[in-house]
């Protein structure tokens, strides 16, 4: 379950504090304040300065969110006059100890206003159980949220005795993109979707089901349907509304002037065109692929055939007067 975050940084300056740097520690960690595992000697999570100046950091509950730290994840990088380099520092980390609660971890995609990819963590631990009810405890986190804190969400749900969801089920996280161009992203996650127990003992697994999210695709086709939605066919699979044909009616059909090619348009005898929806007010309804009657010219249509017809007769009957002659010379030949 080992997970690693891209790096970040904390500029040291003459008014920087040591509360400062363990804010610093606590939110790129994705500690929340506050969340105490059950039965944790060592309180709450978050970082904490122990009264002989060192850091303590006491981890998220379960397993899945223990904190490993080591001098060679802290590097110290030296700007000034004359003076610069990178070397390994020992912040002196007071004591470590495994995470505390039974859990399980899953990471799964999702995608922004952009269609770039952003990798979000969900933890689940268990929390609590009872006679009617297994409660847990979810963590959502992505250290590509453009925040320092890596910690999006904490909730809980609870499972019934016969393993339904109870409560709300539906949780929301926020994940901010301000260093990119894309927006801010409200993400509903549907807990419903749980299901199934595992007995005492045996390991447990997340993972996602669906999303309504995809990455950044071209139009590669389109299609109308019956109602006049014009629906777009992307390279990543969506389809997606484009726009939406419309009808006109008019009170006196009859009442329309000739454009040529077909075409009509409206007349003093004809009223006002009413725009609707096809299939809807009695208007009626598109057939995709088809050719409207209304813009075939059917006498020109009739004469093309004629015209096609009499040239195939024609020529038909030249290959046939040719191979006659040639059945004569060679009857002359022999």
């Amino acid at each position: 379950m080992e997970r690693d975050y891209d790096p970040v940084s904390f500029d040291i300056t003459a008014t920087s504090t040591t509360a400062e740097l363990a804010t610093f520690l606590s939110d790129a960690l994705g500690l929340v304040p506050g969340a105490s595992p059950a039965g944790d000697p060592f309180g709450p999570a978050g970082v904490n300065i122990t009264a002989d100046g060192r850091f303590e950091v006491v981890s998220n509950a379960g397993t899945s969110q223990s904190v490993e730290i080591t001098p060679a994840r802290f590097r110290q990088t030296q700007v000034g006059a004359g003076v610069s380099g990178e070397k390994a520092i020992d912040l002196g980390f007071a004591r470590t100890r495994a995470g505390i609660g039974e859990s399980t971890l899953t990471t799964f995609p999702i995608f922004d206003s952009l269609g770039e990819q952003v990798l979000v963590r969900m933890h689940a631990v268990l929390e609590s159980k009872s006679p009617t009810a297994t409660t847990y405890r979810y963590y959502f986190e992505s250290s590509q949220d453009s925040d320092l804190n890596t910690n999006l969400s904490t909730g809980t749900f609870s499972l019934n005795e016969s393993g339904e969801i109870t409560g709300d089920s539906v949780a929301e996280i926020s994940i901010d993109r301000e260093a990119t161009a894309a927006k801010t992203m409200i993400v509903s996650v549907d807990l419903s979707r749980i299901s199934g127990l595992t007995e005492l003992g045996s390991s447990g697994a997340l993972s996602l089901l669906s999303q309504d999210g995809a990455p950044a695709g071209s139009l590669t086709s389109f299609n109308i349907n019956d109602a006049g939605v014009v629906s777009g066919v992307f390279t990543n699979g969506v389809i997606r509304p484009l726009g939406q044909m419309v009808l006109a009616r008019f009170s006196n059909p009859l009442g329309l002037v000739e454009n040529g090619g077909g075409t009509l348009f409206e007349g003093v005898s004809s009223g006002p065109a009413q725009i609707t929806i096809p299939g809807q007010t009695g208007s009626g309804s598109i057939r995709s692929g088809a050719i409207e009657l209304s813009n075939t010219d059917v006498g020109r249509s009739l004469v093309d055939l004629i015209v096609s017809s009499t040239n195939y007769r024609g020529n038909a009957r030249v290959i046939s007067s040719v191979q006659q002659l040639v059945d004569e010379l060679l009857v002359l030949g022999r």
